[in-house]
């Protein structure tokens, strides 16, 4: 089969049905809908994929200077100090890259999830990658 072939049997979106009976009969409801993301939708997953993992080295380097006691996340902290920070952390921004790429794949119809997540990024880089900067850079720049 040809490169062209197989691109034209790629489809643009999957539908996931659930069949149900109601009144006797047999109905099909699509319950999630998969399909490739638009420019916009698919950049702003990607930088907030990014964020993800730029807070996760940063946090990796502040708790191996400073501790555990640095996560401000308690649940994240409680986890460092059980199974440790790497695998912690590998795990957290694995789930959390899941989830963007999830809602990236199956958020093409919700109509307010570009801006929730465009607000995302900037909460994101503002609460989470800036203080990390901050605080590494008076540490092992001055």
């Amino acid at each position: 089969m040809t490169q062209t072939a197989t691109a034209k049997k790629l489809k643009q979106t999957e539908t996931v049905s659930l069949s149900t009976i109601e009144g006797g009969k047999s109905t099909n409801k699509a319950v999630l809908e998969i399909s490739f993301p638009d420019t916009k939708m698919a950049l702003l997953c990607v930088i907030l994929a990014m964020l993800q993992i730029m807070d996760g080295i940063l946090t990796a380097i502040g708790v191996s200077t400073f501790g555990s006691i640095a996560e401000g996340n308690a649940l994240l902290r409680g986890f460092m100090e059980q199974f440790g920070a790497l695998y912690t952390l590998v795990f957290a921004k694995g789930l959390a890259i899941g989830i963007i790429a999830f809602l990236a794949l199956c958020g093409k119809n919700v109509k307010w999830l570009p801006s929730a997540i465009a607000v995302l990024i900037l909460f994101y880089a503002l609460a989470a990658i800036a203080p990390w900067t901050y605080t590494l850079s008076r540490v092992y720049l001055m």
